[in-house]
């Protein structure tokens, strides 16, 4: 992409999140909600700002005024029991300590859940929340012990900020059946162009919380490591993107290339997926052998990650049992996925994997056919492909049915995910930096060419919300689609039954009613 000079204003447009932080935070709120709460607040995003620490390096207050230090988030499980296990904090005047951490919105959701009951969380060290809504009473463990509580509304003044950033990069599933929202007449009523505008203006406001989520990453690591630890993010499915993305933390871009700095180029991808699925505790022993293909490649994986365990004094941070497969489609397992990754790194490690991805997209054929695009993509996907047969490429797990044709380990449409949720804000991020107008303009351009990503179940939500199952010819696009998840987080997750007090509805009467 070009450089040059820029001007104040971004060419993204955010007006859609100067209006969103304009209105009244109850009305896009549950109103049976604590009133200070976001109405359905995910613990899962409250995970997630605990694993990212936008508040590092500085220490956090606990609910008794105590400064604790954060040295570790430790790590995010996937199974049951607490929610990370060996964080690592220090309390003010203490020698530093270890133990797990369980996650909640609100305190009193320790006794809700009856974990004061559950020896599973005896181990549980640091308890946080989002609000302290009960501080006459401390949360115990079954064997008596008080864990350290961290109440994020208190501690973190710019917690509103940072959870939005998550909630709206990883909105939850509807809970519900799609129904005609209250914006869907006045959408009806307004031109088809005004529609769009509203969609687009959403969609960019997405993308620049996006990129500004990357950013704070590149000030904490690289602009190499956020498009990495972006990537892994990418590559996992759903529950699984944390877990990935903490995968990336254990294996940094610098480890990665010293390991396999001294290997033959045909063994880097066997040690590199090794690497990803022992640490990841995928790897199972030998005896999971059913037939010869299976034991070859269990024979050479074991060996590789069993000498690099030992080199470089690796230990899983997840277990087999901590991966939650079931109600997951196999095309989704972690297992092809890492192999994928294993591939693209074994190829590019070598080079500056931000180059890389802005040659990538300023490929993009943006006038070009859709036949044209997909090819462009198919690039892209051939990227994640190993060089030489992978045993994941017919399997989905393994010892598994062998598939009838190979498959691509990381699809098309995924890595167009990956473009447009990660690659396409990274460089937004780069560009406003710099104030760069150019580049801003040429990024704008290629967001609007990329191809349509499958709808998902969000996408799918919002369609039967504001245009009753089916949108007009031609009016979605790449970032359209961006806007309608945006308005999901933002409005129709928060009380999908409440579209009388809703603001944008307000909005969109208003817009209804102009000449």
């Amino acid at each position: 992409m070009a450089s040059g000079s820029g001007a104040e204003k971004g060419v993204f447009s955010r007006l859609y999140l100067e209006l969103t932080d304009t209105l009244p935070a109850t009305l896009r709120e549950n109103s049976g909600a604590t009133p200070a709460a976001p109405g359905r607040t995910r613990e899962s995003s409250v995970s997630r700002l605990w694993m990212k620490q936008p508040w590092a390096p500085h220490p956090l207050r606990d609910v008794k005024g105590r400064l604790v230090r954060i040295l570790s988030p430790g790590w995010m499980r996937g199974g049951s029991g607490p929610d990370f296990a060996g964080s690592i904090f220090q309390l003010e005047g203490r020698p530093p300590e270890k133990g797990d951490v369980e996650i909640h919105v609100h305190a009193t959701d320790w006794t809700r859940h009856r974990h004061h009951k559950d020896p599973a969380y005896d181990s549980v060290r640091l308890h946080v929340v989002l609000y302290c809504d009960v501080k006459s009473k401390p949360r115990l463990t079954l064997s008596g012990g008080e864990p350290v509580e961290l109440a994020l509304d208190e501690a973190y003044p710019a917690w509103r900020a940072a959870l939005r950033l998550e909630e709206g990069a990883l909105p939850a599933k509807p809970d519900n059946k799609p129904g005609l929202g209250g914006c869907a007449r006045y959408f009806e009523r307004i031109e088809e162009g005004k529609a769009a505008d509203i969609l687009d203006a959403a969609g960019e406001g997405r993308l620049i919380l996006k990129s500004e989520r990357l950013a704070r990453d590149v000030r904490e690591y690289s602009g190499e490591t956020a498009l990495y630890l972006g990537l892994m993010e990418a590559l996992g499915y759903s529950s699984f993107s944390p877990m990935f993305r903490q995968l990336g933390q254990s294996l940094p871009l610098g480890f990665l290339r010293t390991m396999v700095d001294e290997l033959d180029r045909r063994q880097r991808p066997v040690a590199l997926e090794a690497a990803l699925l022992g640490m990841a505790g995928l790897l199972p022993e030998m005896d999971a052998a059913t037939d010869d293909e299976t034991g070859q490649y269990l024979a050479r994986t074991l060996e590789a990650w069993g000498r690099m365990k030992a080199e470089f004094r690796l230990d899983p941070i997840y277990r087999r049992a901590d991966w939650k497969l079931s109600g997951s489609r196999p095309a989704n397992y972690p297992m092809g996925r890492l192999a994928g990754m294993a591939a693209f790194l074994a190829t590019n490690l070598g080079g500056s994997m931000e180059t890389m991805f802005q040659r990538a997209l300023s490929k993009l054929p943006r006038g070009g056919a859709a036949v044209e695009k997909q090819e462009w993509l198919a690039k892209l996907s051939g990227l994640f492909s190993p060089t030489v047969e992978s045993y994941w490429a017919t399997r989905h797990v393994v010892g598994g049915k062998r598939l009838s044709a190979p498959r691509a380990l990381v699809s098309g449409d995924r890595v167009l995910l990956f473009m447009i949720n990660m690659a396409i804000p990274f460089f937004i991020s780069r560009a406003t930096e710099i104030k760069d107008r150019k580049d801003e303009e040429e990024l704008k351009a290629i967001a609007q060419a990329l191809p349509r990503p499958a709808a998902n179940a969000v996408t799918k939500y919002m369609v039967a919300r504001l245009f009753g199952g089916k949108a007009p010819r031609g009016m979605l696009n790449a970032v359209r689609d961006q806007g309608l998840m945006q308005i999901y987080a933002d409005f129709c997750h928060v009380d999908s039954g409440a579209c009388h007090d809703c603001a944008l509805a307000g909005y969109m009467e208003q817009l209804a009613d102009m000449p």
